[in-house]
């Protein structure tokens, strides 16, 4: 059984980026049902280490990943480079930094025909 990489934009049924205070930006993956939730939660694409890459940020400023099966859903924080609507801050509702995220890919195992 081989695996094929998929934009997790694919995947995903609710994909977005908000301010969460004044010096966190959260980045939320909700997904259509248990399976593709787990899927996903199990590939291990969505990681501390994955979305700092993914930014260009230090690691430290990927604070967490917060995996809740409940809701088939998956949060990250980050911490924002300057406070929400101070000097120089370009995104005050942290709702643009969600764009990256077609270029995170999933391995997904292949299913059988």
């Amino acid at each position: 059984m081989s695996s094929e990489s998929v934009p997790i934009t694919q995947l995903a049924q609710l994909i977005r980026s908000k301010n969460a205070g004044p010096f966190i930006i959260s980045l939320d993956f909700v997904f259509p049902d248990e399976e593709t939730y787990r899927a996903v939660r199990d590939s291990r694409a969505i990681t501390r280490e994955s979305i700092a890459e993914l930014y260009a940020l230090p690691l430290a400023r990927i604070t967490e990943v917060i995996e809740y099966s409940a809701a088939n859903a998956i949060k990250v924080n980050i911490v924002r480079e300057r406070p929400a609507g101070s000097f120089g801050e370009l995104d005050l509702y942290g709702s643009q930094q969600g764009s990256l995220l077609d270029r995170l890919l999933v391995s997904m195992p292949e299913v059988p025909a």
